[in-house]
């Protein structure tokens, strides 16, 4: 018998051991001592830290359950992994415009707000990543 035969198994064991590792980095992640809330409301800050490791860690769990079912349906395991590659490229470019604009804002990063070169080297990202999603767009078309 050769590795080669329980490649699947063998996938699937690493991400679901993957997803586990995520959640102790998860667990914590709102253990801080200031709530980083674009509208530094109180309220905000108050809710975000009660709810956001519990909201999170079933997030990761949903993944995986759904992640483990595909596993068990005639879906093209290649085939869903680039169309998750072409969804994620597409949500991509809004999702770094978006985290541009609020972190270059000094009312909302406060000391920690992008700088001229860091904020021209986010603008170019997001100009090439909007360029190659044009791209793609254009190659569906024709």
């Amino acid at each position: 018998m050769t590795l080669a035969l329980y490649a699947t198994q063998i996938s699937g064991l690493i991400q679901v051991l993957n997803a586990f590792n995520t959640f102790p980095a998860v667990a914590g992640a709102d253990n801080w001592t200031d709530c980083p809330s674009p509208l530094h409301s109180s309220r905000a800050c108050a809710t975000a830290s009660r709810s956001a490791s519990n909201t999170q860690i079933a997030i990761i769990v949903l993944a995986t359950l759904v992640g483990t079912a595909l596993d068990f349906t005639p879906i093209d395991a290649m085939k869903a992994l680039h169309w998750s590659a072409v969804i994620n490229g597409v949500v991509a470019v809004p999702i770094m415009a978006g985290l541009m604009l609020l972190a270059s804002k000094k009312e909302v990063m406060g000391p920690f707000a992008f700088g001229r070169k860091t904020r021209w080297f986010g603008w170019l990202g997001t100009g090439v990543m909007a360029a190659a999603e044009l791209m793609m767009g254009w190659d569906f078309i024709r």
